[in-house]
């Protein structure tokens, strides 16, 4: 049986705007969703980038404000954060 797609408040949880971005490093994907209703843009994040552009104790909220959709244009973003478990070594 495939793997069932995570509902959002299940394995989907958004973040909380004051949570720094230093407790999402490792486990977590992060993805940016526009916030205007019906434009479905939803773009992942990679925490590399983030954490040399913002630093590691920068918000997400301040991160969410700071972006744009590239598809409609509306500024701010809501952030997904997706548990995706430690990273299995490969043989």
């Amino acid at each position: 049986m495939p793997p069932r797609k995570p509902r959002l408040g299940v394995g989907i949880r958004t973040g909380h705007p004051s949570e720094p971005l230093r407790a999402y490093i490792a486990l977590y994907r992060l993805t940016a969703c526009c916030r205007r209703p019906g434009c479905p843009h939803r773009r992942e994040l990679h925490t590399e980038l983030l954490l040399r552009l913002f630093g590691a104790e920068a918000a997400l909220g301040s991160i969410a404000a700071r972006l744009r959709c590239h598809r409609c244009g509306m500024r701010g973003a809501r952030i997904e954060v997706t548990y995706i478990g430690p990273a299995e070594e490969l043989r």
